[in-house]
């Protein structure tokens, strides 16, 4: 038997806070795991998740007259990058 194994990895992260479904993290890519009995597993990947930019042509650095009410934000997907390192305490 060999002492490093190729694994995959798919998750979902859920907020803590009231974000809702809306507010979802997923995770997707390869594992490598190390040994045989206590095994040590290294994850890494692509994560994508939700994030506010501003919209309506605004930038970072505009003036923006707070009379005219809430700034213009919109929410799109966007990817990221994790990596992740797992292991067994117990025997």
């Amino acid at each position: 038997q060999h002492g490093l194994t190729v694994a995959g990895t798919f998750g979902v992260g859920l907020p803590l806070s009231a974000g809702g479904i809306s507010s979802l993290n997923f995770f997707l890519g390869p594992s490598l795991m190390f040994g045989r009995g206590q095994r040590i597993v290294l994850t890494g990947g692509f994560t994508a998740g939700p994030v506010k930019r501003l919209a309506k042509g605004f930038q970072v650095g505009d003036s923006f007259d707070p009379n005219l009410g809430d700034i213009p934000t919109r929410t799109k997907y966007e990817l990221g990058y994790f990596l992740g390192i797992s292991f067994n305490i117990g025997g």
